[in-house]
């Protein structure tokens, strides 16, 4: 329920606005609303209290997707969804991260997210702090020649196993360094 509204949000805030993608949006906002809904450990009235969980929405461009679903959230009033890409809106055609309490970094250069995600894991893991990061990364191109697949490879990757980040990219696949934690599935490991 709360992803077809999402989806009518999105759309409607699209055709409105005259700018924006519809696609990432779409494919994204089951993920979206299970994050932000069920998953996540967020609350709109404290954006910023440091023990939530991060989500980067490495694919900017579906950030009508991500701005939907925190308007349902509590993050930002549904009707401010009729500012998106205007001049001077908070609601930016990329997710920008000075303008909207409640995202973490600002994206929009593909394949970006992955990097900032593993950044924020690894400097929890350093601190001791035990906030989950999410990133989704769309984009065939990136996910399969880019960023991902050097993650899944990378040594450095490996040796980082206790670090609380789960990638989702829209091929159905993800690299979880701690699967158990965000879903099932063996650490480390590829997961169709």
């Amino acid at each position: 329920m709360l992803a077809r509204k999402g989806r009518w949000l999105a759309i409607s805030t699209v055709a409105g606005s005259g700018a924006g993608h519809v696609g990432g949006p779409f494919s994204a906002m089951d993920i979206l609303v299970t994050l932000y809904f069920r998953v996540m450990k967020i609350d709109p009235k404290q954006p910023r209290m440091p023990a939530r969980d991060r989500f980067i929405l490495s694919k900017g461009h579906a950030s009508i997707g991500q701005y939907s679903v925190m308007a349902l959230r509590g993050f930002l009033p549904v009707e401010e969804l009729k500012t998106f890409d205007k001049g001077g809106s908070r609601l930016q055609g990329h997710p920008d991260v000075t303008r909207l309490p409640g995202l973490e970094t600002s994206t929009g250069s593909l394949g970006q997210g992955l990097s900032v995600g593993l950044g924020i894991a690894l400097g929890a893991r350093l601190r001791g702090e035990k906030f989950q990061t999410f990133v989704m990364i769309g984009d065939q191109r990136t996910a399969s020649r880019g960023p991902a697949r050097s993650l899944d490879g990378n040594r450095s990757a490996r040796d980082i196993r206790e670090t609380r980040l789960a990638l989702h990219r829209n091929r159905r696949t993800r690299f979880c360094s701690d699967c158990a934690g965000a879903g099932g599935g063996k650490s480390g490991r590829r997961i169709r």
